[in-house]
């Protein structure tokens, strides 16, 4: 080999030698992958925006800048697929003017630099899939935003469409008011109406546009390409009648990318989920405004009051008036209880004739016969795809506090970090861009102080894109 040559190879071994200016290593005591195992110690290899390596004795590049913390305790970034960070009125942002909005994207009014992205990020929540409002039946598209600790970034602009079941988009129907015409649907019954409507007028659409015929509407493309299985179709079904709802609508459409979000009773319809093979991401597990009806308003009289107690139970007001007087009956009473409160049923309410409350108006504890928190164990003994979601920025109500939670409630601990990890990336088709800790992979890791489990344990710093922010280093005075 000529001289030039030997000093060329001999430079690319010199170089091969040194690390990137972006290379850096974390030594830690365990590591949990996200497929439900660990390795511990663990040494992850991070170049530029992903991992480069994981393992127990893996060598560190020459130069690289190491990070050595042998009590800490790594996980991927979670991931929450049903979320509403970002959006100025959460469950309320929606273009209320139709019932069917497809083509309205959450991305065009999510705020990036908002606070409570800003917190999921340091809770440990690193991928959020930003959902419309659930007001509207078709409510529109979702976005996928990398949460960041300053300003967050948009990964997809269209991400899906949402349809929201239920109760939600009953609410105001028919009053119109500030400009708005009046609103339809004003029952479950009108809510699924409206959906298998959109559904039945995509499909039409598409199968005329197959033979070159019709013009070009742009709402309807949006739900022919779910009917074609280019987008997912986000249910928000809360009880088990609007999951199985949801099951049904989209069997009979051909609906192939279904994910039911919401989903606290999920664990009654946990066969069917299981056969189906749906997907379900569940959360919030301790909303006290969820089926339909909102929670207890609080009041100077009602402070210290347990939550579902007998003076909010058998007696409750409705846009002023005194139930007992207008209706003429009282509802059985709830004894306090703290556990996820004793509702009133719907049935009874019917039976009075009392759609006020069989609707659940705001003023009304709406009662629920299964505690949601339960849900994640019964869905994993039945062997139902499911994940968490929904997570809130209060204390106990971030993505990890349910995953504590479920725990508690019966769930192998194995499968807690997975259900914010991996198998929400599974069913939303990320999981060769992130959810695990994997080479190649994204680096979106969570750095704890001990075991996240135990809710003593904190965020010690949190890796987006392979950018790590060390929290404990921000709040020094």
């Amino acid at each position: 080999m000529k001289p030039i040559g030997w000093i060329v190879l001999v430079g690319f071994l010199f170089l091969g030698c040194l690390p990137a200016q972006d290379v850096w290593a974390l030594k830690v005591g365990r590591a949990h992958l996200g497929d439900g195992t660990s390795i511990a110690p663990a040494i992850v290899i991070v170049s530029g925006e992903r991992i480069q390596a994981i393992g127990e004795k893996i060598a560190v590049p020459k130069g690289a800048k190491v990070f050595d913390l042998p009590q800490a305790e790594v996980t991927p970034g979670f991931i929450d697929g049903a979320s509403q960070f970002g959006l100025i009125r959460g469950e309320l942002d929606n273009e209320e003017r139709s019932e069917v909005t497809p083509t309205v994207r959450a991305a065009s009014f999510v705020d990036l630099a908002s606070f409570d992205l800003r917190r999921a990020f340091r809770s440990g929540t690193t991928t959020v899939v930003v959902h419309p409002g659930s007001r509207n039946v078709v409510g529109g598209q979702p976005t996928l935003v990398r949460t960041g600790a300053e300003v967050s970034q948009t990964l997809a602009d269209t991400f899906g469409v949402r349809v929201s079941l239920g109760l939600d988009p009953t609410i105001n129907a028919g009053r119109g008011g500030q400009g708005m015409p009046p609103r339809r649907p004003n029952s479950r019954m009108g809510v699924i109406f409206e959906a298998r409507r959109a559904f039945t007028r995509a499909r039409d659409y598409a199968d005329a546009r197959a033979k070159g015929a019709g013009i070009v509407d742009v709402e309807l493309e949006t739900l022919a390409a779910a009917l074609a299985g280019k987008l997912t179709v986000f249910w928000q079904a809360e009880s088990a009648k609007d999951i199985y709802t949801a099951m049904r609508i989209a069997k009979e459409f051909g609906i192939s990318r279904n994910v039911i979000v919401g989903a606290q009773e999920a664990g009654l319809a946990a066969a069917e989920l299981e056969r189906t093979r749906t997907p379900v991401l569940v959360g919030p597990l301790f909303h006290l405004e969820r089926r339909g009806g909102r929670g207890p308003r609080s009041t100077p009289e009602s402070e210290g009051e347990p939550l579902g107690s007998a003076a909010e139970s058998s007696r409750h007001d409705h846009e002023g008036h005194d139930h007992a007087a207008d209706h003429g009956h009282e509802h059985p009473s709830a004894e306090p209880s703290n556990q996820w409160p004793l509702y009133v049923d719907e049935e009874s309410a019917l039976l009075h004739g009392c759609n006020c409350c069989a609707a659940g108006f705001p003023n009304f504890a709406v009662l629920e016969p299964l505690p949601p928190a339960v849900t994640p164990e019964r869905l994993f003994r039945a062997k139902a795809p499911f994940a968490l979601a929904g997570g809130e920025l209060e204390p106990g109500q971030t993505l990890l506090d349910f995953a504590r939670f479920a725990v508690r409630l019966g769930l192998p601990r194995e499968r807690a970090i997975p259900l914010l990890t991996s198998e929400p990336a599974r069913f939303l088709g990320l999981a060769d861009r992130t959810g695990s800790l994997k080479a190649g992979l994204s680096a979106d890791i969570v750095v704890f102080d001990g075991d996240p489990l135990l809710a003593t344990t904190g965020v010690r710093a949190v890796v987006s894109a392979g950018k790590l922010v060390d929290l404990r280093e921000e709040t020094k005075p």
